[in-house]
Order: structure tokens, then C-alpha cells, then sequence
């Protein structure tokens, strides 16, 4: 019998899936409630936050949180009460680290410290695989828009920036 590859026993979780892991941290995290919008994601609107983490362990793949500017100032309101907004830490960067490693833990049953270092920049969609991602979510928080996406595992040269043309 051939040994199975490691990203065998790793099942990406579905749409719904992903939204309830995010709807359960945000609410842990903020006391705030993510609605989730039941559209295909096939548009992709110009938000001013994005980041993304590459990682290769336990399989591989490209993980994507992005919202618009004013999502990062409802965090704000909704954390530091009272302190002033240019001395705040970067909350949005802040929520995808903790929410990765929620993730992790929870879909995958995982310690994110002890697998392989994710590479965590910031993205636009250009760097984004060229097909519909394996698990996506779609969230309105205050009437706000958020979009979790999810490429796993990626397809040989997917995990490369795409060249500019």
C-alpha cells in the first residue's frame, strides 16, 4: 500500500463551514455578529484591507481575509473604547493572525505554532489562484462587507505571485 500524502487527511471545510468558525471568533473576540450572505463570490470589489498567508502545512494553500478601510475602524470602536485611533495596533492584521490560528486548531485540529511558518503579506486579488476558491465566505458585520477565501490545496504554480504581464 503507498503511504497517503499528509494533505489527504486534511479536509477543507465547506462555505458554511468557514463562516460559523469566523461568526464564533468574531463573536469570542469583539461581542460583534458576522451575517453571512448566501451569494456567489464572483465579483471582486475593491477593499483597502487584505492579507493573505501562503502556507504549506498541513497541506498547502492560500488563506485570504479583505474588507474595506472602515471594517478596521469598526474594531477599533468596538475594542478600544475611548483610546485614540492613531495609537491603536493594526486590529485588522491582528484578526486574521488570531483567526488563522482559531482556524487551524479548529478545522484541522492543529497547533499553527508547530507547523511550517505561513507567509503572511498583504495581497491584492492579482495574487489570487485563477480559479473559484475550495471554501469562501461572505459576511456583513454592521454593514460592513468582509470576504474570507480559501485555496486549498493549491495547484502546482499556484502558490507563485502571478507575473506582471
Amino acid at each position: 500500500m503507498e503511504p497517503r500524502d499528509a494533505s489527504d487527511s486534511v479536509r477543507v471545510p465547506t462555505d458554511d463551514e468557514l463562516y460559523q468558525l469566523f461568526f464564533a471568533f468574531l463573536k469570542r473576540w469583539t461581542n460583534l455578529e458576522a451575517q453571512w450572505v448566501s451569494r456567489p463570490l464572483d465579483d471582486t470589489a475593491p477593499f483597502e484591507l487584505e492579507r493573505s498567508l501562503l502556507f504549506s502545512d498541513p497541506l498547502p494553500g492560500r488563506f485570504v481575509i479583505r474588507a474595506p478601510k472602515s471594517f478596521e475602524t469598526l474594531l477599533h470602536q468596538t475594542l478600544n473604547q475611548g483610546a485614540p485611533a492613531e495609537n491603536s495596533p493594526d486590529l485588522f492584521v491582528e484578526m486574521v493572525i488570531l483567526f488563522w490560528h482559531r482556524f487551524v486548531k479548529n478545522s484541522w485540529q492543529k497547533d499553527s505554532r508547530t507547523l511550517r511558518p505561513a507567509f503572511f503579506k498583504p495581497s491584492v486579488p492579482w495574487d489570487w489562484p485563477d480559479r473559484r476558491p475550495d471554501s469562501a465566505a461572505l459576511v456583513f458585520v454592521k454593514n460592513t462587507p468582509l470576504e474570507i477565501r480559501l485555496w486549498a490545496p493549491l495547484k502546482p504554480g499556484e502558490e507563485q505571485n502571478r507575473p506582471l504581464s
